[in-house]
């Protein structure tokens, strides 16, 4: 994954930021101060005052942290959109698991795309996943499992942010009677 670039330049920004803050409370800070004596001749003294000093170092040090947090949520943004990208060539028809049964042609109007196939397979990670086919109707699978007591057929939902199993319904009844016909 390519760094941002961005990011990075506001990080670096934010570093200096802070450098600069303490560098300038040193200099503002130190204070001379000319003291005037009766013959009318001044004396210089030398100081520094910690209150310009700390009012300086303090802000340099919150907008410099500003340029960083806004620097951390740029990369955060940017392995999110990262994740989220999906190569274009996942078909429904390749996304089909080898059986040593018969393979169903699938011919729907959606695509399963890899992070919907993801979904269902963190789903069911304890159980083996014989097949998965898009349904007729977008945003739901089939997923045919091998369990101890022989395969089953569940109906999910992957339109959401999880999967999502259907246990009763229409939508379940319509997927049901079209995966029948496919047989």
């Amino acid at each position: 994954m390519k760094e941002n670039q961005v990011a990075k330049i506001l990080y670096i920004i934010g570093i200096a930021q802070i450098g600069i803050g303490f560098v300038l409370g040193l200099i503002v800070g130190a204070t001379e101060t000319v003291i005037y004596g009766p013959n009318g001749f001044g004396q210089v003294q030398s100081g520094f005052n910690f209150s310009i000093f700390i009012t300086w170092t303090l802000g340099g040090f919150v907008s410099g942290m500003l340029f960083i947090g806004f620097s951390e949520v740029i990369k955060l943004l940017h392995e999110i959109n990262w994740k989220m990208k999906v190569p274009e060539s996942g078909k429904a028809e390749g996304l089909m698991l080898d059986t040593n049964q018969k393979q169903v042609n699938v011919t729907v109007n959606w695509e399963l795309e890899e992070a919907e196939l993801e979904k269902i397979k963190d789903f069911y990670q304890e159980e083996e996943i014989i097949e998965i086919i898009p349904a007729n109707i977008e945003g739901y699978c089939v997923v045919k499992l091998q369990q101890e007591t022989g395969r089953m057929i569940r109906i999910v939902e992957v339109s959401g942010f999880g999967v999502e199993e259907i246990n009763e319904g229409k939508t379940k009844k319509k997927i049901i009677r079209w995966y029948n016909e496919l047989s």
